[in-house]
């Protein structure tokens, strides 16, 4: 029997959906010469991401010289995804990270912020950051000016609210504004539901599981 031909780009395409693990092997390309650019794998233990489709989605969706803006960063597994999405489909995008990076937040003495950052070296000159709560962040944003938002900080009902409300009309006609943990315990869902009403779109997380793991982000098209 032949042996089976290894995948790789070339011959799985990053615009399809790949296994987790392939998806991690390969992510990122150097366009010129095809070859592997990036190595995507999970960060740490402690790093966590179960919507790598959907940001792959959003960047074969969104166009070229368009703002991505990704609300709560951590460690940095979701936005780096994004980052090298992206650059996958050869598309200049504006990525822009926003934490508050609470001094409090660290790992084994390194500060969540060093460790983003760390983590996002491979990626350095495409993306930026800004440290701020949400609400201020946005206020460096003209209104209409984004083409994509994705809400994943605090999830209890009052910040959910107020994140929502601050990036919502920074969102361009056309454009998404999206989030994560839109499932119990969370308060997600009821303050998403109580704004947008029939217009949002559960997204089944990759790892879903309707008995054991119910998990979903959320979006919302203007």
């Amino acid at each position: 029997m032949p042996k089976k031909a290894a995948k790789t780009p070339e011959t799985l395409g990053l615009t399809e959906r790949m296994t987790q693990k392939e998806a991690k092997k390969w992510v990122g390309l150097d366009f010129a010469t095809k070859q592997p650019q990036f190595e995507q794998k999970h960060l740490t233990e402690f790093a966590f991401c179960n919507f790598y489709s959907f940001y792959e989605e959003i960047a074969r969706w969104i166009p070229d010289g368009g703002t991505w803006v990704e609300i709560g960063l951590a460690w940095g597994e979701s936005f780096r995804w994004g980052v090298c999405a992206c650059l996958n489909e050869g598309k200049n995008v504006r990525m822009v990270g926003v934490d508050a990076f609470p001094d409090a937040w660290h790992h084994n003495g390194t500060p969540m912020e060093q460790m983003f950052h760390n983590h996002m070296q491979p990626f350095a000159g495409h993306y930026e950051t800004i440290r701020a709560e949400s609400s201020e962040a946005a206020a460096n944003f003209v209104d209409g000016a984004v083409d994509f938002v994705f809400i994943d900080a605090n999830h209890t009902a009052e910040f959910v609210r107020r994140d929502v409300l601050a990036w919502l009309p920074k969102v361009k006609n056309g454009g998404i504004i999206a989030g994560h943990d839109y499932n119990a315990p969370h308060e997600v869902k009821q303050v998403v539901d109580e704004i947008f009403g029939i217009k949002v779109v559960p997204i089944p997380s990759d790892d879903f599981d309707a008995e054991h793991r119910p998990f979903y982000s959320w979006k919302v098209q203007l």
